[in-house]
């Protein structure tokens, strides 16, 4: 299919590169929904005089291209929106709300703010499901107190797993799923599906509403919850149970023991699909998507032969499927057509370009989507009659002052003979004639690849903008190059990734001439800091300097501290206890002596995925050394540095260390 993309051209007089300032100033788009040729939004900035960030929700008329403001910024918050032939409904500082005559007006007034819910009309009366945060066996009422006491606390107690999850600790409370349904008088009943259960649905700390659903004629409720405990169990399953009926649960998805997640109803409810791993304990497995008919009681596995791992969101009209995946570094959403009896990957049909797509809602004609790229932070585009353009420029007045570096993807010969992909980004005012130093970029997860994408805190453009050139290699271990290359890694930390980074900075040294491969630096978060100090104690002697964000140093003494248990588990092959081979073998902690490289240490103080003591670790050993370094702790930061003023100054700290120890053209 021949797709035809539509960008505006804009006269630019640049004055700038993309520097930290400005990117945490950046104004951030997030996708409502559409109705009647409408389509509704938010915004959120930073202000940097209050230090706070405010939000303001937008409409815009297809037929337009200048948005309305209906919510100028403010310290109010929207969300999780509805359209329905009733109107448009959305989350407002925690309650349900209807948008009418351009305003906005609380339908519900629950003792606990809502986080999460679905909706649709039924005979003109609302009903759905929605999330909130309560304390089992309580009511609402009864949570609301609970919530006013423990600021009062100064002490937990924990007699099982977990104790702490991301940046929380755990003090007894659950997100709870419940129905609603809207009474004669207007107001609203809620009643908790889940009662006594100290679960979660949906998932913390980062599930949303994509975790249940309510089929379209509003008698029956799907839902996806995993009860074993959340540290060392991933055997999510999916439910279903009558509206009128809700605590009687049917289980689908008994016969597997891998993630099972993000229930959808089709349009005449006799379906409901769903994301299935197969994998016990494997967050990374492949995600395929399958079905179950409620008549036949039969799963069928729809892209179990496809080559590639799917996600939300996910929409579906009559039989096509729309839902997202990765390919090669980009997120795209794609198209299925469910009624085929079996699926190839020639069967996949990419909507999107490449970049990343986000959510999406429908029109009547096409599809409006969330789209940045490396050089675009997030905007809408709508995919229409085979054509795709861009109809929000909430940036365009900032953008139109900045220079941004050109970019290439490239590929390369790594471990075990594979090919490597890598995004190169150049300076902005590069010139050919000069060689510049090169970072090497390395990722999370660490099945987290490198995408195309505007990242707020590892983007490429800042650290290009300060004259080097940045190498981002997706190696063994990365998704969306297929199962088998993501699974390498297992076992394997500090084996063919490694590999892949060292061929990679020889490729550079024989393919890129203007890069002066002897003036390098090493930089990586999570999985990304790992290899940092993997890479300081292999004593390579290829780089001038090295820059760990939260990064595992001991992967044996990690195992006890760090919240997911399964995670290391599987990407070590068992628990430590029953065999410690791998995590010692691909343990920086055991090749201190190697340790030769100047490093700068960043930790956040919050983060209980990779515990600040890594930190610690790291700074001791440097300084008992006597090799060059230095430790920076944000305090209030988890495993991600999310404040503005704080991802100022991490970005100076950076800047600074390379500064130091790179010759600047």
């Amino acid at each position: 299919m021949r797709i035809i993309l539509l960008v505006t051209f804009i006269a630019f007089c640049y004055a700038k590169v993309l520097d930290a300032e400005t990117l945490v100033k950046l104004q951030k788009l997030s996708l409502g929904c559409h109705l009647n040729g409408v389509v509704y939004y938010t915004s959120s900035q930073w202000f940097e005089e209050e230090n706070k960030t405010k939000h303001s929700l937008k409409k815009l008329t297809l037929t337009e291209t200048e948005p309305i403001d209906l919510v100028p910024y403010s310290e109010e918050s929207f969300s999780n929106f509805v359209c329905l032939n009733e109107g448009v409904y959305l989350l407002h500082n925690g309650q349900i709300a209807k948008i009418e005559n351009d305003k906005i007006i609380d339908i519900t007034s629950t003792p606990i703010s809502i986080d999460t819910f679905k909706m649709i009309s039924v005979d003109g009366k609302l009903r759905g499901l929605a999330s909130m945060t309560v304390f089992p066996e309580m009511t609402l009422e009864e949570s609301a107190k609970k919530f006013i006491e423990l600021e009062k606390q100064n002490y937990r107690v924990y007699d099982q797993l977990m104790i702490r999850r991301w940046d929380t600790y755990w003090d007894g409370q659950f997100q709870h799923l419940f129905t609603f349904k809207q009474e004669e008088d207007k107001s609203f009943t809620f009643k908790d599906i889940m009662n006594d259960k100290k679960y979660d649905c949906p998932a913390r700390p980062f599930g949303g509403n994509e975790e249940y659903d309510i089929s379209p004629d509003g008698t029956k409720i799907a839902f996806s919850i995993l009860l074993e405990n959340p540290a060392s169990s991933l055997d999510n399953n999916v439910y279903y149970a009558t509206f009128d009926n809700p605590l009687e649960w049917n289980i689908i998805t008994i016969d597997n023991k891998g993630y099972d997640n993000q229930p959808l109803f089709n349009n005449d409810g006799s379906l409901l699909y769903y994301l299935s791993m197969s994998a016990p304990k494997d967050e990374s497995d492949k995600s395929v998507l399958k079905s179950y008919d409620f008549k036949e009681k039969i799963i069928r596995d729809i892209t179990g032969k496809i080559d590639l791992s799917f996600s939300a969101p996910m929409k579906i009209v009559g039989n096509y499927m729309h839902l997202s995946t990765q390919i090669e570094g980009n997120v795209y959403i794609v198209g299925l057509d469910t009624s085929k009896s079996e699926l190839t990957r020639e069967d996949v049909n990419i909507i999107t370009q490449k970049g990343t797509a986000g959510s999406f809602v429908f029109t009547t004609t096409g599809i409006i989507y969330e789209y940045n790229s490396f050089t675009l932070p997030q905007e809408l585009f709508i995919f229409e009659n085979k054509v795709i353009k861009q109809i929000t420029h909430i940036n365009q007045e900032v953008l139109s002052t900045i220079k941004f570096g050109e970019y290439k993807e490239v590929h390369y010969t790594g471990a075990n003979n594979d090919q490597i992909h890598a995004f190169i980004t150049y300076p902005p005012n590069m010139k050919t004639n000069t060689k510049y130093p090169v970072i090497l970029y390395t990722h999370g997860g660490p099945e987290s690849p490198w995408t195309n994408n505007f990242h707020y805190r590892w983007n490429p453009q800042v650290i290009a903008a300060q004259g080097y050139i940045v190498f981002a290699p997706n190696f063994h271990g990365s998704g969306s190059y297929g199962d088998e290359f993501l699974k390498a890694i297992r076992k394997n930390w500090g084996g063919w990734p490694f590999e892949d980074l060292m061929k990679g900075m020889d490729y550079l040294k024989t393919n890129e001439p203007i890069v002066d491969i002897d003036n390098a630096c090493a930089m990586g978060a999570s999985y990304g800091g790992y290899m940092m100090n993997w890479i300081n104690s292999q004593n390579t002697g290829r780089f001038k300097c090295i820059i760990c964000h939260d990064g595992i140093m001991d992967s044996e003494g990690s195992y006890y501290y760090m919240d997911e248990m399964y995670f290391l588990e599987t990407e070590f092959g068992y628990p430590m206890y029953e065999d410690n081979t791998y995590y010692k073998k691909y343990s920086p902690l055991n090749y201190v002596n190697g340790y030769n490289t100047p490093q700068l240490t960043i930790h956040g103080g919050s983060d209980y995925r990779i515990d600040v003591v890594a930190g610690y670790q790291q700074f001791v050993t440097l300084q008992r050394k006597n090799i060059e370094s230095k430790l920076v702790i944000y305090p209030e930061e988890n495993h991600w540095v999310l404040r503005p003023y704080n991802s100022i100054d991490w970005h100076t700290q950076v800047f600074n260390w390379l500064a130091k120890y790179l010759p600047k053209k």
